[in-house]
């Protein structure tokens, strides 16, 4: 009977062993993904200040893996010339695509990147130019 009661006390040990290291794996996991998240929301901000097509825009880390996202456009240029591959870096960043068009994507995309103004181009200089909240970024080019 002794060996038994000892038996089950190592049962619960271990059992809690393993609970504890799966614990610790939830919230190593969770931790990473508020790394992910806070480097993107730095991202956003960042590129929220962006207006010229040349000009860099911050890279994004991948929701999924936690790695800086492939084939992510690094300007403005490059992410309104984006070719069909909008959806996975959407899917990368943890948006789902709802919209069907291809130009809604890529609004979509913008505005996940933090893209609110662009350059508009008068004589010889570029002024900012904020959008208005029912405009989307790349709306006219």
């Amino acid at each position: 009977m002794l060996q038994s009661l000892l038996d089950f006390f190592d049962e619960i040990e271990e059992e809690s062993r393993e609970g504890f290291r799966d614990l610790g794996q939830g919230l190593d996991a969770l931790g990473l993904k508020v790394t992910i998240v806070n480097r993107n929301f730095m991202a956003r901000m960042n590129n929220s200040t962006v207006v010229h097509e040349d000009a860099q825009l911050t890279p994004f880390y991948s929701v999924l893996t936690g790695e800086l996202i492939p084939n992510c456009p690094s300007t403005l240029r490059e992410l309104n010339a984006m070719p069909g591959d909008i959806e996975a870096i959407l899917i990368e960043l943890g948006e789902v695509a709802v919209l069907d068009r291809e130009g809604d994507k890529r609004r979509q995309l913008a505005t996940a990147f933090g893209v609110k103004t662009r350059a508009v181009q008068t004589g010889q200089r570029a002024t900012g130019v904020r959008l208005r909240s029912r405009e989307l970024p790349f709306s006219k080019m």
